[in-house]
């Protein structure tokens, strides 16, 4: 996806006269459908890939809900123990998604890869890298991006510099970012299936109302896959937002 916005953003500002390829138009328009089926079918055969190569390893796959017992062991599916001197914990993580009302209607970033079509107006909240890729491709590609950020710039965990050129870099490609803002509520039409955003002021008392919204997408951040491990039996401490500490 990445790929397909950064050659309709050469081909929409005559880059490639750089290389002395003259572009008789620089009107593009992305197809897709059939950019989401070609994703799809590498990502399948990437996945066939891997799981082949695990094969060859002989790797064992076990497909299951797994968790610690007071014994230091792992159950999957609450009936197939298994043991081993060394046991690595890397469940990975989930969108996390705020508690608001009108939540339900939104998308995360999973919910990106499952988009059937191009929206036609998009809100994306985030300031971290997931959010800026996802509002850069979609505005690259045709949409039109409003994107929420709760301080003054995005990328803030990156050295100012990148930090100020990416958001420059954003504005620049027609999103529009309000800044110190975030989501406080979200509606649905029966209707016609349109979204209406309420966007309130961090600190202050201005809420604007984003009417006919095709998506909302929430980039915040993810959560740690932790919650059914059962960690305390085995000595695993967490922090309030379900994180593994570690001593280095």
């Amino acid at each position: 996806m990445w790929n397909a916005a950064s050659m309709a953003e050469t081909i929409k500002y005559g880059y490639l006269k750089d290389y002395g390829l003259n572009v008789l138009s620089h009107d593009v328009k992305v197809a897709w459908g059939e950019l989401k089926r070609k994703r799809d079918a590498y990502i399948k055969r990437l996945n066939g890939i891997y799981a082949k190569n695990l094969e060859k390893a002989e790797v064992e796959v076990i497909r299951g809900d797994a968790s610690f017992t007071a014994e230091g062991n792992v159950i999957v599916d609450k009936k197939h123990v298994y043991k081993a001197k060394h046991i690595l914990i890397a469940t990975g993580g989930r969108p996390t998604v705020p508690a608001f009302p009108g939540c339900e209607h939104c998308i995360t970033s999973d919910g990106f890869f499952e988009l059937e079509e191009l929206p036609r107006k998009i809100i994306v909240a985030g300031a971290g890298y997931i959010a800026v890729e996802l509002a850069g491709v979609l505005q690259e590609l045709g949409s039109d991006v409003t994107l929420l950020i709760r301080r003054d710039k995005v990328l803030r965990s990156f050295d100012s510099a990148i930090s100020s050129r990416a958001t420059e870099n954003l504005r620049q490609a027609g999103v529009n970012i309000m800044t110190t803002s975030r989501i406080s509520s979200v509606s649905k039409d029966s209707s016609t299936g349109l979204l209406s955003v309420a966007v309130e002021q961090i600190g202050g008392d201005k809420v604007e109302n984003i009417a006919d919204v095709d998506k909302v997408l929430l980039a915040i951040g993810r959560s740690p896959n932790t919650e059914e491990l059962n960690l305390p039996a085995v000595g695993v401490n967490t922090d309030n937002r379900g994180f593994i500490q570690a001593d280095e």
